[in-house]
């Protein structure tokens, strides 16, 4: 977020705050670190076991739409997404791992299944700011960093 262009609007922090209250973490903006409290792997898991028992199926189509949207997207010759097909694949997947956190964190927030206008909100503001990430190599840059380009992190990722 901070290293993206868009300003943070109250769409924005709403979902920033459903995502730390969610994943009970904070984020310090002064030098962009999250900070877990003692109990955030057991908030993810039991975020992780709504998801497969209520929610994965009902979002399931939503997700394959904007999937195929940013396939499309890909294949545009100047989509900005990287130079190659792994680099390409690889930022779809780190963008769609991070939606379904959104969604997921968002769920677990409500306590329930979104109405379909907060789901909307919720794939456009996080659309929104990895649209203005800048270009590829800025993009598998922060992906690195905390290794999510490593064959098994890409799959922990995308198996949430």
């Amino acid at each position: 977020m901070a290293a993206c262009a868009a300003s943070i609007t109250p769409r924005l922090q709403k979902l920033l705050d459903d995502m730390t209250n969610a994943l009970h973490m904070t984020i310090k903006w002064e030098n962009v670190e999250m900070e877990l409290c003692d109990d955030s792997l057991a908030a993810y898991e039991s975020l992780q076991k709504d998801w497969n028992e209520k929610w994965a199926s009902v979002y399931a189509p939503l997700l394959r739409r904007w999937l195929k949207m940013q396939l499309a997207l890909a294949l545009f010759p100047y989509a900005g997404l990287g130079d190659s097909l792994s680099e390409r694949i690889t930022i779809i997947g780190v963008r769609l791992a991070t939606l379904r956190i959104a969604i997921l964190c968002s769920c677990g927030m409500n306590e329930t299944t979104l109405a379909s206008d907060d789901a909307v909100r919720v794939v456009q503001t996080v659309s929104r700011v990895l649209d203005h990430l800048g270009d590829s190599r800025f993009s598998l840059n922060i992906y690195g960093e905390p290794n999510w380009l490593e064959e098994a992190r890409m799959l922990g990722l995308l198996n949430i």
